[in-house]
């Protein structure tokens, strides 16, 4: 496997819901790259456009009532949005896998571990139910579940959320992928499970050469393991960069406001920084820029025109008339 270049490069993407109360105006213009065996860590509030990213990306957008309207997903420079459901069979699993935010309905309830594992490694190897079954014991022993074979017999609701979480990911390693899609595999996990469930994926990661998307809302997941970070808001990246550049010069406000958010470890405090508002309704999203209305630094333009994500310094994007530290654009 080559160890350098982008292995993902997600350009202009607009993805639009058509719902009841109205059209959900999801994804605007997001784009954003991913190198060979790097994690990225894509972060926001809920309902910024995360998940929605990570299932357009995979092709499990639901069409109706998910819109694809623009842009394009390249995968190994292929895009994946002009592939046949057939051809994303065959790539879903293979090359991409994705860990699913709550394994309890991921997992088919009326399945054993061993027929959810062997039906997807028989399928994308071609191999015996046999010999499918031997590879996923080598998946959960690599994902260190003890008597993996006792496992193998169980259904999900016999397994703690820990033990689910770890099945899902042997499930999503089975078949050695390029790339793997965490959608927050450490929610509603004590601190204990996800400090093993992130020293898992890295360990995955150095063994496999692993590209990663960790989707999360929680920068310490972010400062753990990621080498890259995309800022999301209201369906829009507002910056990205390197881990190093975005926690010692953030320079959208909305990022600044994230990492104020973070308690400090070092003192007490009364109360905590907050960003005020609330993530706006995306049938009716502002003017603008999207986060004007929570934003101390906003200018006239801002309610004006959207702004676009620009390369300010070296490798660090920000979509801000009026970022930190750089003066106006």
């Amino acid at each position: 496997m080559k160890k350098n270049g982008k292995i993902l490069e997600v350009q202009n993407l607009k993805v639009y819901f058509d719902t009841e109360e109205g059209i959900v105006k999801a994804l605007e213009d997001v784009s954003f790259s991913l190198k060979r065996s790097e994690i990225l860590g894509v972060i926001g509030e809920t309902g910024s456009g995360k998940s929605v990213t990570a299932y357009t990306i995979t092709r499990l957008l639901p069409q109706p009532p998910g819109m694809i309207l623009e842009g394009k997903v390249l995968f190994e420079g292929e895009d994946l949005l002009k592939k046949s459901e057939n051809e994303m069979l065959d790539i879903r699993g293979e090359k991409i896998s994705m860990i699913f935010q709550e394994p309890m309905t991921a997992l088919n309830p009326v399945f054993t571990v061993e027929e959810q594992m062997t039906d997807v490694i028989s399928y994308h190897e071609k191999i015996s139910k046999k010999q499918a079954a031997e590879k996923a014991i080598r998946a959960l022993e690599l994902v260190k579940i003890p008597d993996p074979s006792l496992v193998m017999k169980k259904y999900p609701h016999e397994l703690s959320g820990g033990m689910r979480q770890r099945v899902m990911i042997a499930l999503a390693l089975s078949c050695e992928p390029e790339l793997l899609i965490a959608d927050e595999p450490t929610t509603a996990l004590d601190v204990t499970i996800q400090a093993q469930i992130l020293a898992l994926i890295l360990e995955m990661r150095e063994k496999l050469g692993l590209s990663v998307i960790m989707i999360t809302h929680n920068f310490g997941i972010v400062s753990e393991i990621c080498d890259s970070v995309a800022v999301m808001y209201a369906g829009n990246i507002v910056e990205f960069s390197s881990i190093y550049n975005v926690f010692e010069n953030p320079l959208h406000p909305y990022t600044e406001g994230l990492l104020k958010a973070i308690p400090p470890l070092d003192k007490d405090v009364e109360s905590l920084n907050v960003i005020p508002g609330v993530v706006p309704n995306l049938i009716h999203p502002p003017s603008g820029c999207r986060f004007h209305p929570r934003c101390s630094r906003k200018l006239d333009i801002c309610e004006k025109k959207p702004p676009k994500l620009v390369e300010l310094t070296d490798g660090h994007f920000v979509a801000c008339h009026n970022p930190l530290g750089g003066g106006k654009r």
